[in-house]
Order: structure tokens, then C-alpha cells, then sequence
């Protein structure tokens, strides 16, 4: 017969190795798209892992309910439940965990605020910047610009161009008329 402390050097191993199990398993379903079901695989599979149960029946420590309803359902011959005496805790549990679970999620979706994705956020941040910059050019086309800021001589852009890369008229520079000739 195992001591107390025995049994407790036990548990801190076996949950050592069984938190192991649960991170390998979290990275095989860590892609799964539905997050709910992502969240209730772990679950089950800690629940699985995790429940306790007597180890024997007249023995008040705990042992894995896993590995006590394997025990029993395999070895175990007579009047004995079988598989059922480890089965039916994990199954409780899990049926408790899972409501649990959903009321977990129902509550925090309702104070929750959901943020918006990366895309949604760039949209609305360009989209704020459109509007104010559409609300910035009607206000500068509303505003009357006075006759005398019109220059005469303004000529149009595409003129200035055109005589630009032109190769045959290169642009002198500008002489005043009554400027003396330098020689």
C-alpha cells in the first residue's frame, strides 16, 4: 500500500505529463477554424486526463478515473462495474464542464466588445481620413478666390510641358530691355 505522499508525488508527475499531452494536443488543433470546438476538444481531453476517482474502494486516495475504469474494465473480473466505476465521473465532469463552458462564452460575448481585425481597422482609419479630406475640399471650394489673384499670364500646364521637352525651342532665359549688354 502506497503513503499519502506517495500518492502526491504521483499526481505531481502524472500532471506534469499529462499537461504535456494537453500542449501537444493543443498544437495539433490549434488550426482548427471554430474556436468553440478548439476550446472543447482541450476541455474533454482535460477532463479525461484530470478526473479522480478512489483508487481502490475501500482506499480513500485519489488516482486517475482514465486509468482506475482501464484497470478495472480489463482486469477486473466478477462482480465489479468495470469500466463503469472511472466512466461515470468522467462523463459528470464533462457534461459540467461543457455547460460551464458555454456560459463562459455566452457571458463573455455579451460584455464584450469585439475588436475589429487588422483589415477592418485599415479600412475605417482610411476611410476616416477620405472623409475628412473630402469635408477639408469642399470647404476650399466653397471659398471664393478674389479676380486680381488670377494672374493674366498663367498659362496652362500642359503648354509649359509641351514647350519643356521640346528639342527644339530651348527656353532662354529672361533679359530685361533696358539691362546693359555685357561683352
Amino acid at each position: 500500500m502506497y503513503s499519502a505522499e506517495n500518492y502526491m508525488w504521483g499526481w505531481v508527475a502524472y500532471s506534469t505529463g499529462g499537461l504535456c499531452l494537453l500542449f501537444c494536443l493543443w498544437l495539433l488543433v490549434r488550426k482548427v477554424g471554430v474556436k468553440a470546438i478548439r476550446h472543447i476538444i482541450l476541455l474533454l481531453a482535460a477532463v479525461v486526463l484530470f478526473t479522480p476517482v478512489t483508487a481502490y474502494r475501500d482506499d480513500p486516495h485519489l488516482a486517475p478515473a482514465f486509468f482506475v475504469s482501464l484497470y478495472e474494465g480489463l482486469l477486473a473480473s466478477g462482480d465489479d462495474l468495470g469500466f463503469q466505476r472511472g466512466l461515470a465521473p468522467i462523463l459528470a465532469i464533462s457534461f459540467v464542464a461543457i455547460i460551464f463552458y458555454g456560459l463562459l462564452r455566452l457571458l463573455l460575448s455579451r460584455f464584450r466588445k469585439k475588436p475589429l481585425p487588422a483589415d477592418e481597422r485599415s479600412d475605417q482609419i482610411s476611410g476616416d481620413f477620405n472623409v475628412a479630406l473630402e469635408e477639408e475640399l469642399k470647404t476650399e471650394s466653397k471659398a471664393v478666390v478674389p479676380k486680381k489673384a488670377v494672374s493674366k499670364e498663367a498659362v496652362s500646364t500642359k503648354a509649359v510641358s509641351k514647350k519643356a521637352v521640346s528639342k527644339k525651342t530651348v527656353p532662354k532665359k529672361a533679359v530685361p530691355k533696358n539691362a546693359p549688354i555685357k561683352k
